[in-house]
């Protein structure tokens, strides 16, 4: 069974480069990825599910930290977290 996993555009740029992109299909299902991360990228892989995060107060916060694409990827990351691990 494989993992799921929200990525950042860093990750999928990188991997794009060495042409390794496929790594993240046979690990990983599904792969997230927020609307940010989507346009940074720019390219719409059919593996790839974009999903905005819906705590926009944890996005504007992480803003303050980091620019726009990593703030989504973790809010996202951290909305994934507590739907697959309640508690």
């Amino acid at each position: 069974m494989k993992e799921p996993v929200v990525t950042d555009s860093t990750c999928l740029i990188g991997l794009e480069r060495i042409g390794h992109l496929d790594i993240l299909p046979t690990l990983f299902a599904p792969i997230l990825v927020p609307t940010e991360v989507q346009h940074e990228f720019g390219t719409l892989l059919p593996w790839l599910t974009v999903e905005t995060p819906t705590d926009q107060a944890l996005v504007a916060a992480l803003k303050i930290l980091v620019d726009d694409s990593e703030a989504e990827a973790i809010a996202l990351a951290h909305e994934q977290g507590r739907r697959n691990y309640p508690g």
